[in-house]
């Protein structure tokens, strides 16, 4: 186990994120306060004034799978995350964690706090997880060496590399095709990829100028899959970035160690 200890550097950055993010929002699109996150240095942030005592904190051990948002979404909140086996996130940090960059999509076994803001301090509608102590799961091995910057999705081109991509992050290439909206909206399309294979996913809705500016040609679209309620097929929920062609690490931004 790898025990961070939270130095005074958290409020500073809590103040200059905070403000920022809105108000419980949906787990998956802003952000959220930003507990402990470093392995083997002092993790960068201390719990938001004003936690202390709150009555939904617990202390225990946690078990899930460890993700990180490839690329910003609103509010350019990039999070860090335990997936549990129930299917509930909990946010470890705003950004992501270059320390953890080696446990991406491993199962882990964290020692910490889960705990809510006050109610005065704007945040996102999910658990947030003050790390103490983080290792890999019974098991489970780590990137060795460990990865310089944060690792791309993979890259999906076909149905089976859709379905096993389902419920995490994909880089999906295919030609892009615009579909008629449900209601107006500036900022967002509906659309649709087809595959190398014929494969159609849809998209719930893509950035409207890139959508707009690359239809009919081959796109690299980041977005988490999902399994469509009622047909079952992979689809698309949003479109956090839009490339043309094959591109490599579509939207991502540099986080180096």
């Amino acid at each position: 186990m790898h025990r961070p200890v939270a130095p005074a550097r958290r409020a500073a950055v809590l103040a200059a994120v905070l403000p920022a993010l809105v108000l419980t929002a949906s787990a998956g699109g802003c952000g959220t306060a930003a507990p402990p996150r470093a392995l083997t240095e002092p993790a960068p942030h201390r719990r938001v004034s004003g936690a202390e005592g709150n009555p939904m904190e617990a202390e225990g051990r946690f078990e899930g799978r460890l993700e990180i948002d490839p690329v910003p979404g609103g509010k350019h909140f990039q999070g860090t995350w335990l997936v549990l086996d129930g299917g509930e996130r909990l946010v470890i940090d705003y950004r992501p964690v270059p320390e953890y960059f080696r446990y991406l999509e491993r199962r882990v076994v964290v020692r910490g706090r889960t705990w809510w803001p006050p109610p005065e301090v704007q945040h996102i509608g999910a658990r947030h997880l003050e790390v103490h102590e983080i290792a890999p799961a019974p098991g489970e091995q780590p990137l060795e060496p460990p990865p310089a910057e944060l690792p791309a999705p993979p890259h999906v081109t076909d149905a089976a590399g859709a379905r096993a991509r389902l419920g995490r992050w994909a880089q999906v290439v295919g030609t892009l095709e615009l579909l008629p909206a449900e209601r107006d909206n500036p900022w967002w399309r509906r659309a649709a990829l087809t595959l190398a294979d014929g494969t159609r996913i849809e998209v719930e809705s893509a950035p409207a100028p890139e959508a707009e500016r690359l239809a009919g040609g081959l796109v690299t679209a980041v977005g988490r899959l999902r399994a469509d309620p009622q047909t079952g097929q992979p689809r698309m929920e949003h479109a956090r970035a839009l490339c043309p062609g094959h591109a490599a690490r579509c939207g991502m931004e540099p986080h180096r160690r």
